[in-house]
């Protein structure tokens, strides 16, 4: 069969399109963890939903790391933006420092106590940290 596989990156807009069943893949991992992101930014923070967001950021971060494996086993010229190491890293990364502001939150709201809240805070630092210098 001749199948042609496009992909537009998010970030410079550069299409490309190749019969590799394996852009396809990665196509759709990537857009399943960015879409278990965007619904965690969403999510109503009431009752359980600090719990469901910061699992499904946790989902997120875990797809993109698992992606740094995968698109390195693309052939050249299909490698994008989106699909670079740096920006996998920085994705994972942004995933994980949005799901432990959001344990911040949590203990927050449940009135830990204020050393407790600092030694969370600053796991959110280094995984924000993280996420900007990756990029």
């Amino acid at each position: 069969m001749n199948v042609t596989f496009n992909w537009t990156d998010s970030y410079d807009r550069k299409a490309v399109s190749a019969a590799n069943a394996q852009l396809d893949q990665i196509s759709c991992l990537y857009n399943y963890a960015a879409c278990k992101s965007l619904r965690a930014c969403f999510m109503d923070l009431g009752g359980d939903g600090i719990k469901v967001a910061s699992k499904l950021f946790q989902e997120a971060a875990w797809v993109f790391e698992h992606l740094m494996t995968v698109c390195a086993q693309l052939p050249a010229g299909l490698g994008t933006t989106d699909f670079s190491k740096e920006t996998l890293v920085m994705n994972s990364h942004l995933c994980l420092a949005q799901a432990q502001y959001l344990f911040f939150k949590k203990a927050s709201d449940a009135g830990m106590p204020p050393a407790m809240l600092s030694k969370i805070a600053a796991q959110v630092a280094i995984y924000f940290q993280k996420s900007f210098e990756s990029n």
